[in-house]
């Protein structure tokens, strides 16, 4: 079972080519609600950058990792691979 953070870190992993929030829904099989509540939390934390280019179609604005969200990305692989890893 993922916690907010594994879903945050998938998110942000998917946001660093860039994604419109449809292609984010489906890639993270999520629904609009619940992806929206992520992207307000990361984008508060100033993880992700969010541009909308029309708004009639509010899920084309495409979402993009920040530099303190590649950090946080970095970061949270690290402690994955410390924490997750088998140590003799």
């Amino acid at each position: 079972m993922l916690g907010k953070v594994d879903v945050a870190a998938a998110i942000l992993e998917f946001t660093i080519k860039g994604e419109s929030k449809q292609d984010l829904e489906t890639k993270l099989n999520m629904s609009a609600d619940a992806l929206e509540e992520y992207l307000v939390l990361l984008k508060s934390k100033d993880l992700v950058s969010i541009q909308s280019s029309d708004k009639k179609h509010l899920g084309a604005a495409m979402v993009r990792i920040t530099k303190r969200g590649i950090q946080f990305l970095n970061l949270y692989s690290s402690m994955n691979m410390k924490y997750l890893t088998v140590s003799k």
